[in-house]
């Protein structure tokens, strides 16, 4: 479907690079083809290559900061592609990134084993890998050295003297004292990801920047790879709006202008 399209714009080597999520615009907005469509605005294919050992989180950031750059206001169809070999043979292997809320039967991707012998392939297989993760916990303690209060002490007619004396008052001082413990995690990866180094999405740290960012994944699916595909890992997408149509689209794709793509 992405090589259908008159052109693709490139947007790692855009100038106007922000950092992950600091573009200064409108926000894009991950959604439907059926909604992007309804904005009236033009089609165009945008891809953004990758290397090895690589966080999928940070990238999606930057895929997403870049497209704002270029002015797009909606990212459909977006899905991470790897390029790996099995068995003699090139392979595709794609995830999709759909808005969290799209009932799951338009999103779930099929899993096609694409293996030459028939056998499952070793590229969709699951592999469990550890990390440590810094797990911050608060309590309340007593502050050493706590304070000492002197105060009058109450005049007493039987004992004149004492009228001037003071009594010391030990008063304890509390503080949340929060340490940071490194603790063991575990997770899985599918074997074309574990075999690229890359650390797959974290649903919370794109949260934290990017608040209104919930998206689901779909499983993995592997296909044959067509002799004129892209031979590098990416993360690619259908964009609204921009700059893009200026450098792609002449006529709209029909599979782009049809009444919905399905995710």
């Amino acid at each position: 479907m992405w090589r259908s399209l008159v052109a693709v714009l490139l947007l790692f080597v855009s100038a106007c690079a922000h950092g992950p999520g600091q573009g200064s615009g409108p926000r894009v907005v991950v959604s439907s083809t059926e909604l992007a469509r309804q904005a009236g605005l033009k089609p165009w294919a945008i891809s953004m290559p990758f290397g090895a050992n690589e966080d999928g989180s940070d990238l999606l950031l930057k895929f997403l900061d870049r497209a704002e750059a270029s002015g797009a206001r909606f990212v459909t169809q977006l899905q991470v592609v790897f390029v790996t070999q099995e068995e003699g043979q090139s392979l595709e292997c794609r995830s999709r990134l759909s808005p969290d809320g799209i009932p799951p039967e338009a999103r779930q991707a099929r899993v096609r084993m694409a293996s030459v012998t028939g056998k499952p392939l070793v590229a969709l297989q699951r592999v469990v890998q550890s990390y440590s993760e810094s797990v911050v916990s608060c309590r309340e303690v007593v502050v050493p050295g706590a304070a000492v209060a002197s105060s009058p002490r109450a005049y007493s007619k039987s004992d004149p003297s004492i009228a001037s004396a003071y009594v010391s008052e030990v008063r304890q001082r509390t503080a949340i004292q929060c340490l940071s413990t490194p603790v063991m995690r575990y997770r899985y990866r599918y074997g074309f990801e574990a075999a690229a180094g890359y650390t797959p999405l974290n649903a919370r740290r794109l949260l934290a920047v990017r608040p209104d960012l919930s998206l689901a994944q779909s499983e993995a699916e592997c296909v044959p790879r067509a002799p004129d595909a892209p031979r590098n890992n990416r993360l690619e997408a259908i964009a609204f709006g921009g700059a893009g149509p200026e450098a792609a689209l002449l006529t709209v794709p029909e599979e782009v202008a049809g009444a919905a793509v399905e995710l």
